[in-house]
C-alpha cells in the first residue's frame, strides 16, 4: 500500500549523512523537504526505485543531494526550490501541477521531463538542462529560463513554449529530433 504524508522532511544529520527511501509508492500532499541547509548528505529514491508523487512543494536544501528514482515516476505538482543537488539517474520528472509552478534556486538538471501543467511551469533559475527527452504535453505551458535552456535529447512541443529571451542549446551527442515550436 502507498505511504502518504501531508508534510515530509528528510534531513541528514551530523551522524547519519544518508537516507534511502523504501520500496513502493510514496505520496506527499503538501511539502517534501530534503535536507536542513546545515548538514551535508544524500537522500536517495534510487536504491529501491521509489515512485514519488509530490502534490505540493519540493525543496532540496543547500548541502544535500537528492537522488531521483531510476525508472519509477517522480511527479512534482508544486513549486520546486533547488538549493542543493539533484541526480536525475535517467528517470523522468513530470511537472503536473494544476496551478503555476515555479522552479527556482541553483541551476537544475533532469534526465528527461514531461510538462503537463495547463497553467504554466516557470523555470526561474539561470540554467536548466534536460539531458534526455523533453515533452510539453497538449495544453501545457513552459516558460524557459532567461539564461540557458539546454536539451540533450529529443524535444516535443504539443503545448506552448515561452522563450523568456534566453538561449536554447542543443547538447545531444547524436541526432536530436525537434517537433513543435521552440
Amino acid at each position: 500500500a502507498p505511504m502518504t504524508y501531508y508534510n515530509l522532511r528528510v534531513e541528514p544529520g551530523a551522524y547519519l549523512t544518508s537516507h534511502t527511501l523504501g520500496d513502493g509508492v510514496l505520496g506527499v500532499l503538501n511539502s517534501f523537504t530534503v535536507g536542513d541547509g546545515i548538514h551535508e548528505g544524500i537522500v536517495s529514491a534510487a536504491l529501491y526505485n521509489t515512485t514519488l508523487s509530490i502534490t505540493g512543494s519540493f525543496t532540496v536544501a543547500s548541502g544535500t543531494i537528492f537522488e531521483a528514482p531510476y525508472s519509477s515516476a517522480l511527479a512534482l505538482g508544486g513549486n520546486v526550490t533547488m538549493q542543493g543537488g539533484f541526480a536525475g539517474n535517467g528517470g523522468t520528472v513530470t511537472f503536473n501541477g494544476g496551478a503555476l509552478q515555479t522552479i527556482s534556486g541553483v541551476p537544475f538538471r533532469i534526465s528527461s521531463g514531461i510538462i503537463s501543467n495547463p497553467q504554466r511551469v516557470h523555470i526561474n533559475v539561470s540554467d536548466f538542462t534536460a539531458q534526455g527527452n523533453l515533452i510539453i504535453a497538449s495544453g501545457a505551458r513552459l516558460r524557459a529560463p532567461s539564461g540557458v535552456f539546454a536539451l540533450g535529447g529529443n524535444y516535443t512541443n504539443q503545448g506552448r513554449f515561452e522563450h523568456n529571451n534566453g538561449i536554447v542549446e542543443l547538447q545531444g551527442t547524436s541526432r536530436q529530433e525537434l517537433s513543435g515550436s521552440l
